[in-house]
């Protein structure tokens, strides 16, 4: 796609968030964050008035930087005082940083899709599939950090296929760059360093291109030393200790079998009913993964084995549910990389049988409505009536369908004023991003399916 289509695209996607509205901070950790941000512009200091240092990675906070400055200037100019000014810059960032990742990652997805030559029609649906059918919607207007790190994975995928058809030095460097922004948004991600060297360096490996190896080592150890010593400078900076990351009592005390159900099955947080497209995607993976052309088949293997280990480590995590939140927040990184997948069944769909198709439709439909009643917000009046006070644990949410968001939050007034809002912006998003944008980009004979014959 050329420059002015996908500034195209992207106004479709990103105005269809501005038009749903509600965008706001999420909870305490975004608030915490924003924070940071104000505190580094207006004091110069990682350290916030409001919650002292802060045990969040840095990279958010500075990214917000050039936003909230925009805004905070904006604020002053038009003769505000200094706390509305910072609302005003915060407001900008609201704006901005959530909602921009999720375009770019929507972008990104449609182009590695079209680097394969899958159908276009089918790739451009798969992409509003992706946006409108996921979590990636409901967290498009909150400021959690969760869609920036879904940015970087999904960078990181993207030239990776580029490396492995170029061997460019410039596309390594980038490879590793993402993998220490993961890093310095959480310091979970940085087993991502070895996952890619080892991925990479096993494939050069099987082809006999031992120095590109060593290139990949160099390269991989001067980023993640440049990552190291800005954590520990930041650790400094907030604690006066190298080593002191600020998580103390925290650590990974579950049953990695009690997460594995909150996260995948639960009525709470669970991903079958939350991003269902997800889960179908997965399953799709399993089922074609042998006749799937060979780098692609690379790629989707390697964003299912990322997404395994850390749905394993996370699952132990001592709160995996992730507080108030919508679904399972902590897999929202690897939703775009697993929906890879999905364009290919898609192509398939005219094969299948009627009684699957059906249940393929159902899925779908499910997939937006589901997402859309988060969007609706009822449930986080709800939520903030239930849990706001501190006496009612999140993690009952996972068990009892009462404290879940899925149940008990029902307001058919809200609900039936905010449906009038959702469904002309997802038809209009739907015959822009799809209808409108194959108009402009078919070209007749440009096809070439991603599976085998």
């Amino acid at each position: 796609m050329t420059s002015k289509n996908n500034l195209i695209l992207g106004l479709i996607f990103y105005f269809s968030i501005i038009a749903l509205g509600h965008l706001t901070h999420g909870t305490m950790d975004a608030v915490q964050r924003i924070h940071m941000t104000e505190s580094i512009v207006l004091k110069q200091s990682v350290v916030t008035d409001e919650f002292g240092p802060i045990k969040y990675g840095p990279l958010q906070s500075i990214i917000m930087v050039p936003p909230y400055v925009a805004g905070y200037t904006l604020g002053k100019m038009i003769g505000y005082n200094s706390d509305e000014a910072r609302t005003v810059g915060y407001r900008f960032c609201a704006f901005t940083i959530t909602p921009i990742a999720v375009v770019l990652i929507c972008l990104i997805y449609l182009k590695l899709l079209m680097t394969f030559k899958l159908d276009l029609k089918i790739s451009l649906l798969s992409t509003f599939l992706l946006f409108f059918g996921t979590l990636l919607l409901p967290y498009s207007k909150l400021m959690f950090t969760e869609p920036v790190n879904a940015l970087f994975f999904i960078l990181i995928i993207f030239f990776i296929e580029k490396y492995l058809n170029e061997y460019k030095t410039n596309q390594l460097i980038l490879i590793f760059i993402f993998a220490g922004c993961l890093t310095l948004n959480n310091l979970i991600f940085a087993a991502q360093f070895l996952f890619v060297l080892g991925f990479l360096g096993y494939l050069c490996y099987k082809q006999n291109r031992l120095g590109e190896i060593w290139k990949q080592i160099g390269i991989a150890g001067l980023i993640f030393i440049i990552v190291s010593a800005i954590w520990f400078s930041y650790n400094f900076l907030r604690y006066g200790s190298w080593v002191d990351a600020g998580y103390q009592g925290e650590w990974f005390l579950h049953s990695v079998f009690y997460g594995l159900y909150g996260f995948l099955f639960s009525i709470g947080r669970g991903l079958i009913f939350y991003s269902p497209l997800t889960v179908l995607s997965l399953l799709t993976f399993l089922f074609v993964y042998p006749k799937l052309n060979d780098l692609f088949k690379k790629l989707l293997f390697f964003s299912v084995f990322s997404f395994v280990f850390y749905l394993l480590l996370y699952s132990k995590w001592h709160s995996f549910e992730g507080g108030w939140c919508w679904g399972p927040r902590f897999l929202i990184p690897f939703i775009p990389i697993l929906h890879l997948a999905i364009p290919v069944l898609l192509q398939k769909f005219k094969q299948l049988n009627p009684l699957t198709k059906i249940c393929i439709a159902i899925l779908v439909l499910f997939s937006i409505m589901v997402n859309s009643f988060e969007y609706i917000n009822v449930w986080g009046i709800h939520a903030g009536a239930t849990f706001t006070d501190g006496k009612t644990p999140y993690w009952y949410t996972i068990f009892h369908p009462y404290y879940s968001p899925l149940f008990n939050s029902w307001d058919a007034k809200i609900v039936l004023k905010r449906l009038a809002q959702f469904i002309p912006v997802g038809l209009v998003c739907y015959y822009f991003s799809v209808e409108f944008m194959y108009k402009r980009l078919h070209k007749p004979g440009q096809r070439e399916l991603v599976s085998r014959p």
